[in-house]
């Protein structure tokens, strides 16, 4: 039968549930140090993965630049990464052996300008220099062939760090020759000042190099420099597949012309009248006089730009302007000039 009471037990709660809250408590903590672990390795593997990633994307940057040289290596444990850093350094081996046959700059700079490199010419002012050597056609006749290979990258070199110098662009190699021009692709102020300097720096650095294969026993190459001023069209010219940077016009054969009277009159160094006006009275000239031209039917203006000569008077220099005085061409000029 029912008593009515009511049993009461009273125990302390942290006899009951303290196990318990230790227990979530330091599952609590176990999982914290868990996340944190995690936390800390997955930052760990994504720079492990992102820094190589980034990596390779500058050095794929620096490809679409034309920047090739030195490319740093990217390492990573995985190998995807690993086989992408070969490709791109695969891509920037052969980029670099393909930059030795066209004008890098010249892509850098429509690259720039954000010219499309399809076919497409601009009329320009330019200043063109053509530069040949003197009785090469001897000197590869009896040179043996790696001598000459090895003197015509010693002159070709020293011919480009000049140019580069002044800010000419070097078009193309014909044979010995050279073709540069002043004002293309970028525009220049003072194209006909900056191609005068260099056809004299030119003059000096291939004296010196003379001077040293003659000590060597190995034949000189005596340089002859034309130059003129005058509109152009330039621009990318060529097949669908193969393109080109120049310049063409009558501009470009009068100064090929130009360069081809050096023999005739004994200079070094010519200028057209259109350049020396151009150019001002920064450098000595000498007048030439008026020279008929090999398939041009007017005569033209030619000046011998003066080298200046080593020593203490090479700061007087030579009568510059009209004071100076003119040489009259030699017979051969005189009667090719008169005949109809």
């Amino acid at each position: 039968p029912s008593t009515g009471w009511t049993l009461l037990s009273w125990v302390p709660e942290n006899k009951v549930l303290g196990g318990v809250r230790g227990a979530v408590v330091w599952g609590l903590l176990t999982a914290l140090v868990f996340l944190a672990l995690m936390l800390n390795f997955s930052l760990r593997l994504a720079r492990g993965i992102t820094r190589p990633v980034e990596k390779l994307a500058s050095n794929a940057r620096r490809i679409g630049q034309l920047d090739v040289q030195e490319l740093p290596r990217v390492s990573s444990r995985l190998e995807e990464i690993r086989h992408l850093d070969q490709a791109l350094a695969d891509s920037a081996h052969g980029l670099r052996a393909f930059m030795k046959f066209v004008p890098v700059d010249v892509v850098r700079q429509l690259m720039a300008r954000g010219q499309a490199l399809t076919a497409s010419v601009e009329p320009r002012e330019l200043t063109v220099m053509f530069t040949d050597v003197r009785g090469f056609t001897h000197i590869a006749e009896t040179v043996p062939a790696q001598q000459l290979v090895a003197q015509m990258t010693r002159y070709f070199n020293t011919a480009s760090t000049v140019i580069a110098q002044h800010g000419g662009t070097l078009d193309k190699f014909v044979g010995d020759a050279l073709m540069v021009l002043w004002g293309a692709p970028q525009d220049l102020a003072d194209a006909p000042l900056q191609a005068c300097r260099a056809a004299l720096d030119l003059q000096r650095a291939f004296d010196e190099l003379n001077a040293e294969w003659a000590c060597h026993g190995l034949p000189a190459f005596e340089t002859c420099i034309g130059i003129h001023t005058g509109p152009v069209v330039a621009g990318v010219l060529g097949a669908d597949d193969r393109l080109t940077y120049t310049a063409l016009g009558d501009t470009v054969n009068v100064a090929s012309r130009i360069e081809d009277l050096n023999r005739e009159l004994g200079t070094r160094i010519l200028i057209s009248d259109t350049t020396r006006a151009a150019m001002g009275p920064a450098l000595a000239t000498r007048a030439i006089g008026a020279v008929p031209l090999r398939g041009r039917q007017t005569p033209l203006e030619v000046w011998e730009l003066l080298e200046q000569p080593a020593g203490p008077s090479a700061g007087a220099a030579p009568p510059v302007g009209p004071a100076a005085t003119a040489i009259p061409p030699p017979p051969a000029l005189k009667k090719h000039a008169l005949a109809p």
